[in-house]
């Protein structure tokens, strides 16, 4: 049976609609919540159906303006479907979670309403075949990812944070269009595998640029990765489904779909460079960060920094692998954060809060070691497929690994420091049930995924890594031992020693804490910039102001030259006979000496 790919928004849509009808007729209504799971599953049962199908582009039109056609063009090939799966399953979760952990009344109508365009944005995008697609997905994540970031806007960290996410992913948006518009000029087609399939163009290195800091806002790479770790204020499954398989990733996808363009114009060493950098300054910020959410979102831009990496390296088999697995262990890692900051009221600092749940230590451990990169849960491997990659080129073969050690440490810094046993730990009341339920989902697809991981690779004629995971066994194994290695070391000064010793060495970290802690120096490049930027909007200023007292000047000049000559208009014949005598004089003169 065939279904319409576009049909995969229409529950959404239905559900969105109805959230809002709901809000301003009941603003404490319950039924909200299950009308929005409901719209996921369903939008999920479609999904579903269409992986069933085959694959193929369709064509929705919608309007035309000086004979270019304006259409809403998606597809349904392997990539497409991979990414709406991931958001789809991911989705149920987060949104059972959301039922036990949006204890609000008052503001649920509108934070399901949010949510529900969120996923639906998202959607949209995973099915884009064109630019206006992908663009109308592009701002409904940037719009709603906004919204969500600063639900709670009476405080006023909040409503700064919201402020400085959508500050940055403007700029983001602003380089997309452009890039969009240079695309169409030179190519004159906003279709994707009609652009891939062109003959490559010297001038498509402008258009390209563009598109690439739009990548780098959105999927939060630097310069431009500071919003996400101040993302951290919205609630706890936003930032859940944001950085598993939601927004930050966006950029990664059509990375993945355009590459054959960069690699055309040789532009993959940026992708490589940056993403290096990106993922080193993560995982260092990490290592020295105390915010339980925040350690996750260092580590986010990690995992965005080394699938940027792998593209770099044109192992988009390694991209593809890090994609699918981040998706289960950082939904993971996120939902238990948020799970133990519910059970002790609400605190942020991992040095003051603790684990209470069996099922949540399971959960944060699972996790942990998938990060990590250990066999045998799935980001082992996609961590090993990036390293294979890297190989040849000696240098980012060691970086890589060092990263791989730094992932290790914080990740089970953050691990073994929340499972210590705190005084002033205790645990409230809350809806528990439907956020283990949501956690018990996640760690069930982690295992499930590192499965068909293994699987995978015993079967390559199925699988998308080609990699013989046997004949690199060698750099395997260092690998491990090196990540094993950071997890003892973790163990050794976090696990060991007294949590009033360790929270009073981390406040006073020393040269080497602040070398860790390097967000403070790319706050200091922003206000460089900014200082240079307002010094040149100054000058812009000056030169403005003196130019119109110039132009101010030359208009007085005229008009006090015209109340002069306006003298002599007095009617006297005999002063217009003086006149004209003195200016033949003036002319005779002036002839006689040329």
């Amino acid at each position: 049976m065939f279904i319409y790919p576009i049909y995969v928004l229409a529950p959404l849509a239905l559900a969105a609609f109805i959230a809002l009808l709901s809000g301003v007729i009941d603003k404490k209504s319950g039924l909200v919540k299950y009308i929005a799971l409901a719209a996921v599953v369903a939008s999920f049962a479609i999904t579903c159906g269409i992986i069933a199908q085959g694959s193929g582009i369709y064509e929705l039109r919608w309007f035309s303006f000086g004979g270019i056609a304006f259409n809403i063009t998606v597809s349904t090939f392997l990539l497409n479907k991979i990414l709406l799966f991931l958001v789809g399953l991911i989705g149920i979760a987060i949104f059972i979670y959301s039922i036990g952990y949006m204890d609000e009344p008052e503001n649920q109508n509108r934070y399901y309403f949010e949510m529900i365009i969120f996923t639906l944005a998202m959607m949209l995008f995973a099915i884009s075949a064109n630019f206006i697609s992908l663009f109308i997905a592009w701002e409904l994540l940037g719009i709603t990812s906004y919204l969500l970031i600063g639900f709670w806007y009476a405080k006023a960290k909040v409503s700064e944070a919201a402020r400085a996410a959508i500050t940055t992913i403007l700029i983001g948006d602003i380089s997309m269009l452009a890039a969009i518009v240079l695309f169409f000029n030179l190519y004159h087609t906003f279709n994707f595998y009609t652009l891939i399939g062109m003959a490559p163009s010297p001038l498509a290195v402008f258009p390209l640029t563009f598109l690439l800091i739009a990548v780098f806002t959105k999927s939060a790479q630097f310069p431009f990765s500071n919003w996400l770790q101040l993302a951290m204020e919205g609630p706890t499954p936003v930032s859940a489904f944001l950085h598993s398989s939601t927004m930050v990733k966006a950029g990664v996808f059509i990375l993945i779909l355009l590459l054959p363009l960069f690699a055309q114009s040789h532009m993959l060493w940026v992708l490589l460079a940056v993403g290096l950098i990106t993922a080193v300054f993560g995982a260092m910020n990490a290592l020295s960060e105390n915010h339980v959410k925040k350690i996750l979102a260092y580590s986010t831009m990690e995992d965005l920094g080394l699938m940027i990496v792998a593209l770099g390296l044109n192992a988009v088999y390694a991209a593809v692998a890090l994609f699918i697995v981040q998706t289960f262990y950082k939904a993971l890692l996120f939902l238990s954060a948020g799970y133990v900051m519910k059970a002790n009221h609400d605190r942020e600092d991992i040095h003051k809060i603790a684990v209470n749940s069996r099922l949540v230590s399971f959960s944060m451990l699972a996790a942990a070691l998938s990060l990590a990169g250990l066999f045998p849960l799935s980001g082992f491997f996609g961590k090993t497929a990036l390293g294979i990659a890297a190989r040849p080129n000696i240098l980012v073969y060691t970086v890589l690994l060092g990263i791989d050690v730094l992932s290790a440490l914080y990740i089970f810094r953050w691990f073994f420091v929340l499972k210590k046993k705190k005084k002033e730990s205790t645990t409230v009341r809350f809806s528990k049930l439907p956020m283990e339920l949501g956690i018990g989902i996640v760690l069930a697809l982690l295992i499930i995924s590192s499965l068909a991981m293994y699987f995978a690779v015993n079967y390559r004629e199925i699988s998308i890594l080609r990699i013989n995971y046997t004949e690199n066994i060698n750099d395997i194994a260092i690998e491990t031992f090196l990540i094993s290695a950071g997890v003892a070391a973790a163990w050794l000064f976090y696990r060991k020693r007294d949590i009033k010793a360790l929270s009073a060495m981390e406040k006073n970290p020393g040269i080497a804490g602040r070398i860790l802690y390097n967000n403070v120096f790319i706050w200091s490049a922003y206000l460089i910039v900014a200082g240079i930027i307002a010094a040149a909007a100054n000058a812009v200023f000056y030169f403005d102001r003196a130019f119109n007292r110039f132009t101010y000047m030359l208009g007085k000049l005229a008009l006090l030259a015209g109340d002069a000559l306006s003298a002599f208009e007095n009617g006297e014949v005999n002063a217009y006979i003086a006149v004209f005598a003195a200016g033949l004089v003036f002319l005779v003169i002036f002839f006689i000496i040329k």
